[in-house]
Protein backbone atom coordinates (compact mmCIF):
# COMPACT_ATOMS: atom_id res chain seq x y z
CA UNK A 1 0.00 0.00 0.00
CA UNK A 2 2.68 2.40 0.67
CA UNK A 3 4.20 1.80 -2.36
CA UNK A 4 0.67 2.64 -4.42
CA UNK A 5 0.52 5.87 -2.36
CA UNK A 6 4.19 6.66 -3.66
CA UNK A 7 2.97 6.07 -7.21
CA UNK A 8 -0.03 8.16 -6.24
CA UNK A 9 1.87 11.00 -4.65
CA UNK A 10 4.39 10.88 -7.98
CA UNK A 11 2.12 12.35 -10.12
CA UNK A 12 3.25 10.14 -12.68
CA UNK A 13 0.21 9.02 -14.34
CA UNK A 14 -0.93 12.34 -14.44
CA UNK A 15 2.24 13.78 -16.31
CA UNK A 16 1.61 11.19 -18.33
CA UNK A 17 -2.06 12.32 -19.27
CA UNK A 18 -0.68 15.57 -19.22
CA UNK A 19 2.18 15.49 -21.87
CA UNK A 20 -0.10 13.22 -24.55
CA UNK A 21 -2.82 16.09 -24.16
CA UNK A 22 0.08 18.66 -24.32
CA UNK A 23 1.29 16.89 -27.62
CA UNK A 24 -1.92 16.85 -28.77
CA UNK A 25 -2.21 20.62 -28.72
CA UNK A 26 -5.39 20.22 -26.66
CA UNK A 27 -3.65 22.25 -23.78
CA UNK A 28 -1.03 24.20 -24.45
CA UNK A 29 1.40 25.32 -21.44
CA UNK A 30 0.81 29.65 -21.62
CA UNK A 31 -2.48 29.14 -20.56
CA UNK A 32 -1.43 27.86 -17.28
CA UNK A 33 0.64 29.25 -14.54
CA UNK A 34 3.05 26.64 -12.74
CA UNK A 35 -0.05 26.42 -9.58
CA UNK A 36 -2.34 25.31 -12.15
CA UNK A 37 0.05 22.94 -14.02
CA UNK A 38 0.57 21.27 -10.55
CA UNK A 39 -3.09 21.31 -9.89
CA UNK A 40 -3.93 19.48 -13.45
CA UNK A 41 -1.06 16.82 -12.83
CA UNK A 42 -2.83 16.22 -9.46
CA UNK A 43 -6.08 15.61 -10.78
CA UNK A 44 -5.51 13.51 -13.69
CA UNK A 45 -3.12 11.45 -11.24
CA UNK A 46 -6.06 10.87 -8.82
CA UNK A 47 -8.68 10.56 -11.90
CA UNK A 48 -6.42 7.65 -13.16
CA UNK A 49 -5.73 5.74 -9.84
CA UNK A 50 -9.48 6.59 -9.56
CA UNK A 51 -10.21 4.03 -12.53
CA UNK A 52 -7.59 1.87 -12.02
CA UNK A 53 -9.00 0.90 -8.87
CA UNK A 54 -11.99 0.59 -10.43
CA UNK A 55 -11.15 -1.32 -13.24
CA UNK A 56 -8.77 -3.66 -10.88
CA UNK A 57 -11.71 -4.56 -8.62
CA UNK A 58 -13.79 -5.61 -11.20
CA UNK A 59 -11.10 -8.04 -12.50
CA UNK A 60 -10.26 -9.59 -9.68
CA UNK A 61 -14.00 -9.58 -8.71
CA UNK A 62 -13.84 -12.78 -11.96
CA UNK A 63 -13.27 -16.06 -10.33
CA UNK A 64 -11.23 -17.39 -13.08
CA UNK A 65 -9.00 -14.71 -12.24
CA UNK A 66 -8.72 -15.25 -8.35
CA UNK A 67 -8.27 -18.85 -8.97
CA UNK A 68 -4.79 -17.95 -10.20
CA UNK A 69 -4.07 -16.25 -8.13
CA UNK A 70 -0.48 -17.79 -6.27
CA UNK A 71 -1.33 -18.59 -2.23
CA UNK A 72 2.43 -17.04 -1.65
CA UNK A 73 1.92 -13.03 0.17
CA UNK A 74 5.05 -12.29 -1.34
CA UNK A 75 4.17 -12.83 -4.40
CA UNK A 76 0.21 -11.70 -4.42
CA UNK A 77 1.80 -8.70 -3.48
CA UNK A 78 3.99 -8.36 -6.37
CA UNK A 79 1.54 -9.00 -8.79
CA UNK A 80 -0.73 -6.58 -6.87
CA UNK A 81 1.94 -4.27 -7.58
CA UNK A 82 2.25 -5.14 -11.44
CA UNK A 83 -1.17 -5.16 -11.86
CA UNK A 84 -1.63 -1.82 -10.70
CA UNK A 85 1.32 -0.33 -11.83
CA UNK A 86 0.28 -2.11 -15.61
CA UNK A 87 -3.16 -1.07 -15.47
CA UNK A 88 -2.68 2.68 -14.18
CA UNK A 89 -0.37 3.51 -17.22
CA UNK A 90 -2.84 1.76 -19.47
CA UNK A 91 -5.62 4.10 -17.95
CA UNK A 92 -3.83 7.03 -18.47
CA UNK A 93 -2.98 6.54 -21.82
CA UNK A 94 -6.63 5.75 -22.83
CA UNK A 95 -7.54 9.04 -20.97
CA UNK A 96 -5.25 10.66 -22.68
CA UNK A 97 -5.65 9.95 -26.35
CA UNK A 98 -8.95 9.07 -26.23
CA UNK A 99 -11.26 10.12 -23.70
CA UNK A 100 -10.15 13.45 -22.19
CA UNK A 101 -10.05 14.69 -25.96
CA UNK A 102 -13.59 13.35 -26.23
CA UNK A 103 -14.60 16.16 -24.23
CA UNK A 104 -11.52 18.78 -24.46
CA UNK A 105 -12.09 18.96 -27.89
CA UNK A 106 -16.09 20.36 -27.56
CA UNK A 107 -14.93 22.57 -25.11
CA UNK A 108 -12.26 24.17 -27.47
CA UNK A 109 -14.79 24.74 -29.90
CA UNK A 110 -17.22 27.13 -27.15
CA UNK A 111 -14.03 29.25 -26.87
CA UNK A 112 -11.79 26.42 -24.16
CA UNK A 113 -9.19 30.21 -23.51
CA UNK A 114 -11.50 31.41 -21.52
CA UNK A 115 -11.63 28.47 -19.24
CA UNK A 116 -10.95 28.27 -15.54
CA UNK A 117 -7.54 27.50 -15.37
CA UNK A 118 -6.92 30.41 -17.76
CA UNK A 119 -4.35 33.25 -16.44
CA UNK A 120 -5.12 36.39 -17.24
CA UNK A 121 -3.04 37.11 -20.51
CA UNK A 122 -1.29 39.69 -22.06
CA UNK A 123 -2.28 41.58 -25.79
CA UNK A 124 -0.14 39.20 -28.02
CA UNK A 125 -1.14 35.92 -25.62
CA UNK A 126 -4.44 37.16 -26.60
CA UNK A 127 -4.48 37.18 -30.23
CA UNK A 128 -2.13 34.43 -30.26
CA UNK A 129 -4.93 31.96 -28.49
CA UNK A 130 -8.16 34.09 -30.10
CA UNK A 131 -8.54 30.70 -32.25
CA UNK A 132 -8.79 27.18 -31.63
CA UNK A 133 -5.12 25.54 -32.35
CA UNK A 134 -6.97 22.34 -33.79
CA UNK A 135 -8.81 24.28 -36.58
CA UNK A 136 -6.15 27.36 -37.26
CA UNK A 137 -2.42 27.66 -37.02
CA UNK A 138 -1.43 31.48 -35.72
CA UNK A 139 1.20 32.66 -38.49
CA UNK A 140 2.80 35.58 -36.43
CA UNK A 141 5.29 38.49 -38.43
CA UNK A 142 7.85 40.16 -35.71
CA UNK A 143 8.93 43.42 -37.20
CA UNK A 144 11.06 46.16 -35.46
CA UNK A 145 9.93 49.73 -35.02
CA UNK A 146 11.90 50.01 -38.67
CA UNK A 147 10.11 47.75 -40.12
CA UNK A 148 13.02 45.45 -39.96
CA UNK A 149 11.50 41.47 -40.51
CA UNK A 150 13.12 39.57 -37.04
CA UNK A 151 11.34 36.29 -37.44
CA UNK A 152 8.11 34.88 -38.77
CA UNK A 153 6.43 31.58 -39.21
CA UNK A 154 3.52 29.61 -37.30
CA UNK A 155 3.43 29.45 -33.66
CA UNK A 156 3.45 26.00 -31.76
CA UNK A 157 2.35 28.04 -28.46
CA UNK A 158 3.53 31.29 -26.09
CA UNK A 159 5.21 30.87 -23.00
CA UNK A 160 5.54 32.87 -20.12
CA UNK A 161 6.77 36.94 -20.41
CA UNK A 162 5.14 35.94 -24.04
CA UNK A 163 8.06 34.07 -25.36
CA UNK A 164 7.31 32.12 -28.80
CA UNK A 165 7.84 29.29 -30.03
CA UNK A 166 7.91 28.78 -34.04
CA UNK A 167 7.26 25.88 -35.69
CA UNK A 168 10.44 24.71 -37.51
CA UNK A 169 12.70 24.52 -39.74
CA UNK A 170 12.59 28.34 -41.03
CA UNK A 171 12.53 29.20 -44.53
CA UNK A 172 15.92 31.69 -44.65
CA UNK A 173 13.34 34.29 -47.33
CA UNK A 174 11.49 36.18 -44.70
CA UNK A 175 8.62 38.67 -46.58
CA UNK A 176 8.72 42.24 -46.40
CA UNK A 177 6.99 44.54 -44.44
CA UNK A 178 4.72 45.68 -47.50
CA UNK A 179 4.09 42.35 -48.64
CA UNK A 180 2.65 41.50 -45.00
CA UNK A 181 0.83 44.46 -44.39
CA UNK A 182 -1.19 43.81 -48.14
CA UNK A 183 -1.61 39.81 -46.96
CA UNK A 184 -2.71 41.52 -43.66
CA UNK A 185 -5.44 44.01 -44.99
CA UNK A 186 -6.93 40.80 -47.02
CA UNK A 187 -6.80 38.95 -44.10
CA UNK A 188 -8.91 41.46 -42.45
CA UNK A 189 -11.37 42.18 -45.35
CA UNK A 190 -12.15 38.37 -45.20
CA UNK A 191 -12.64 38.34 -41.20
CA UNK A 192 -10.92 41.27 -38.92
CA UNK A 193 -10.85 39.04 -35.94
CA UNK A 194 -8.43 36.76 -37.61
CA UNK A 195 -5.88 39.37 -38.12
CA UNK A 196 -4.50 41.89 -35.20
CA UNK A 197 -1.60 43.90 -34.47
CA UNK A 198 -0.17 44.07 -31.03
CA UNK A 199 2.95 46.90 -30.48
CA UNK A 200 5.57 46.19 -27.83
CA UNK A 201 6.28 49.82 -26.94
CA UNK A 202 9.15 48.92 -24.29
CA UNK A 203 11.04 46.58 -26.66
CA UNK A 204 10.32 48.26 -30.00
CA UNK A 205 8.01 45.40 -31.57
CA UNK A 206 4.96 44.86 -33.99
CA UNK A 207 3.46 41.37 -34.04
CA UNK A 208 1.45 41.05 -37.14
CA UNK A 209 -1.18 38.08 -36.01
CA UNK A 210 -2.94 36.08 -38.69
CA UNK A 211 -4.61 33.07 -38.20
CA UNK A 212 -4.64 30.43 -41.07
CA UNK A 213 -6.95 27.58 -41.57
CA UNK A 214 -4.86 24.16 -40.76
CA UNK A 215 -6.59 22.49 -44.14
CA UNK A 216 -5.33 25.29 -46.04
Amino acid sequence: MDIILMLITSGVPGFIVYSILYKKVLISEHRYNVHNKVYLISLYTVLVFALTLIALSFIISIDSIREIIPDSQYLRLGLKLLAFFGTSLLVAVILGFWILPLIIKPLNKINFNKSLFQDSKSALSEAITTYNFETYTPYVYVFDFENNNIIEGPVRYIGQDDILQFYGPQENERSEFEEVVELFNEQCDENFEKAQIVLDSVNKLKYYVLHVDIED
